[in-house]
C-alpha cells in the first residue's frame, strides 16, 4: 500500500517493484486520505499522487483506489466519488473501503453496495472493518455479514481489523471472535 504522500514515497517505487518481483499481484492506494489523522489528502493532491506513483504499475499488477473511511459529508464515498470522477486517466481495477460504524448490519450492507456503485461497478475490497466491538455483539455481526459478503460476486476481498491480541487472537491462539471469523469467512 502506498500509505500516503509524505515520507512513505521515498522508497515506494523500489519497494513496489520488489514486491511485484516477489509475486505481488495487487497494489493498494492511499490509506484513508479523507481522514486528517491518516493519509490526509485532498482529492486533487491524491489524483496527482496516484498518477505519479501508482499509475506506473498499471498493467504489471491490479491497482486499488485509495481506501476511504465510511465517514459522511465530504469523506468516505463522497471523497471516493470525487476522486474517481477527477482521476479519469487513472487505472483503478478495484475500490478499497473501510467500515467502522458499529453493528448496523443493514447499514454495512448498504455501504458495500453503494461503494460498488460509486466505484463504477468495479470489484470491492473491504480492507478494514469492525462491528460493534469485541464480545457477543461482534460475533453476531460477523455471523450475519460474512456469509453475505461471500455471496456478493463483486466483493473480492475483506479483512477484519485487526488480528491482534485480545481481538481475533488470545494467548497466541484464535479467540472466540477469531473462531467465529474463521468459521464464517
Amino acid at each position: 500500500m502506498l500509505w500516503g504522500l509524505g515520507e512513505q514515497i521515498e522508497d515506494w517505487h523500489s519497494h513496489a517493484e520488489n514486491a511485484i518481483m516477489a509475486g505481488a499481484t495487487h497494489l493498494l492506494g492511499f490509506n484513508e486520505p479523507d481522514l486528517a489523522s491518516q493519509a490526509n489528502l485532498n482529492v486533487d493532491t491524491a489524483v496527482a499522487g496516484y498518477l505519479e506513483h501508482m499509475e506506473p504499475f498499471a498493467g504489471k499488477v491490479k491497482l486499488g483506489s485509495p481506501a476511504v473511511t465510511n465517514g459522511g459529508g465530504h469523506m468516505g464515498l463522497s471523497w471516493l466519488k470525487s476522486f474517481i470522477s477527477r482521476c479519469t486517466s487513472c487505472t483503478i481495477d478495484f475500490v478499497a473501503i473501510h467500515w467502522y460504524n458499529g453493528g448496523d448490519v443493514a447499514g454495512f450492507k448498504d455501504y458495500i453496495m453503494q461503494a460498488h456503485e460509486v466505484g463504477g461497478y468495479r470489484p470491492v475490497w473491504v480492507t478494514e472493518f469492525r462491528g460493534p466491538g469485541l464480545g457477543e455483539d461482534e460475533m453476531m455481526f460477523l455471523k450475519e455479514v460474512l456469509p453475505w459478503l461471500d455471496t456478493q460476486d463483486y466483493v473480492h476481498r475483506y479483512a477484519y481489523f485487526m488480528a491482534s491480541e485480545g481481538s481475533l487472537v488470545s494467548g497466541g491462539i484464535r479467540s472466540a471472535l477469531g473462531e467465529t471469523f474463521a468459521a464464517f469467512a
